[in-house]
């Protein structure tokens, strides 16, 4: 059985990837447990996320589907505004109902993800069905609208700071918030956009 091996730099580019994007994941942690306003770890988040986001989009851009680029700015961003016009005209409703809901639907997307990491040894390339065609992209399309969602509830934290006094300092958590939201959205178009049939990966 053939093994594919990737080229120096494509393996040192997702090296670096996952390097940043851990390390942004541990400052989410951080912020979460702490849960105090901070700008130099929020900004400290910014730059993991941004190195994480550029050498993977780079790396996808040039290995998988040239041009995803630009698609993927454009899909997160109007998702993102797609959201927020969703909630200023509350077509979305964030009460206490719809945060259980939403986040029962997140953890058995996780589930599911890391059951599918962990079973891809076994199961071969295709894992749990996943990853191509078909109940890829509806896994796809559902990681987007959750972080579309997650966005709404985002959007109402801020707007109930603003409403009931929080001090300055509490932009920080809400700049946070936005910046792991994008990220989130972002990974997630990528991802479904990859799932698009296109050229297979050159080795």
């Amino acid at each position: 059985m053939d093994v594919a091996v990737l080229p120096l730099a494509t393996a040192a580019a997702y090296g670096i990837a996952v390097g940043a994007g851990l390390d942004a994941a541990a400052l989410v942690v951080v912020q979460c447990r702490g849960n105090q306003p901070s700008p130099r770890l929020t900004l400290t988040f910014a730059a993991f996320q941004g190195m994480f986001l550029s050498v993977l989009s780079s790396t996808v851009s040039r290995h998988v589907s040239p041009g995803l680029l630009v698609q993927t700015v454009l899909g997160t961003m109007g998702a993102f505004a797609g959201s927020l016009v969703a909630y200023k005209l509350h077509w979305i409703r964030t009460n206490r109902r719809f945060l259980p809901f939403v986040g029962a639907a997140l953890l058995g997307l996780c589930c599911l993800a890391l059951a599918d990491w962990v079973l891809f040894p076994v199961l071969g390339a295709d894992g749990l069905g996943l990853r191509p065609v078909g109940l890829g992209v509806l896994m796809g399309l559902v990681g987007v609208v959750l972080a579309a969602v997650f966005s709404s509830l985002h959007f109402r934290k801020v707007e109930d700071g603003i409403t009931f006094g929080a001090s300055r300092d509490q932009a920080w958590l809400a700049a946070f918030g936005v910046t792991l939201i994008l990220a989130w959205l972002y990974v997630e178009t990528v991802r479904l956009l990859t799932l698009v049939p296109g050229e297979e990966v050159v080795s």
